[in-house]
């Protein structure tokens, strides 16, 4: 969804929520950027979100989850692809701009593996954005 069609899903599922016997939340997943978090907080603030799931899906300008784009992950060292994610999912939880991280492990939807253990890497960001 473009930033352009919030403003009618909102309405709509607004208008849902009255016509409806039981309560519809508002809620939306949202991609993150590193370095425009500032752009999301905005966006987030803008609407009445009841809660806002943060997803990683690109890397630099990569979609990670688009099988248009799978020979992405040909085309890059596979421990640098899983080095990078679990940087920015890290980087997305530590900025408080979400309610629910989307999806941890999507940067594996197509088979490709790290050829080196991601522990340490999976350890720290659960770790490091755990709820206090």
């Amino acid at each position: 969804m473009r930033i352009g069609q919030i403003e009618d899903y909102v309405k709509l599922v607004e208008k849902d929520e009255k016509e409806s016997s039981i309560p519809i939340k508002l809620g939306a997943e949202i991609d993150y950027f590193l370095g425009k978090e500032e752009d999301l907080r905005e966006i987030i603030e803008e609407f009445p979100f009841d809660y806002v799931i943060g997803s990683v899906h690109f890397l630099d300008d990569w979609i990670i989850d688009d099988p248009r784009y799978m020979d992405g992950y040909c085309k890059r060292d596979i421990n640098e692809v899983y080095e990078q994610y679990f940087f920015l999912v890290s980087k997305m939880a530590s900025s408080k701009l979400f309610d629910v991280v989307g999806h941890l492990d999507l940067v594996k939807k197509f088979g490709f593996k790290p050829t080196v253990d991601i522990t340490p890497e999976i350890t720290f960001v659960i770790e490091k954005n755990q709820a206090k």
